[in-house]
């Protein structure tokens, strides 16, 4: 049994120096060893705000928010995402109905339940 004084020794799975390890492209140390971790996401990198043709083919309407120009229960809103590079679309009462690629146009994420930040 080991005192509460003393530690015992941690294992860690960061690669030894004499194991492959290698840098990527983006300056990341990667690994492929036998301790490897595969992980895959469906994590898509979408474009900027100004070069998102969807976002450009909109209306201005107040602020960052912008509209597809029609009336009644057919007008949209829409405010750019800056942390997930996407479009998020209200409806004509102002709630949130998903999440839009800026490139396709298509909702890609499901509605929250809020309201659009006025």
């Amino acid at each position: 049994m080991t005192p509460a004084h003393e530690s015992r020794p941690t294992t860690h799975a960061t690669p030894a120096h004499d194991q492959a390890s290698s840098s990527n492209d983006k300056g990341f140390d990667t690994y492929d060893g036998p301790d490897a971790r595969v992980f895959t996401s469906d994590r898509k990198d979408n474009c900027s705000k100004g070069e998102s043709p969807i976002w450009k083919g909109f209306k201005p309407y107040r602020g960052a928010v912008k509209t597809n120009g029609l009336s009644g229960k057919s007008k949209e809103y829409y405010q750019w995402d800056f942390t997930h590079n996407d479009i998020e679309v209200y409806d004509s009462n102002f709630n949130h109905r998903g999440s839009m690629d800026p490139v396709t146009g298509n909702i890609y994420k499901p509605a929250k339940p809020r309201k659009i930040d006025k």
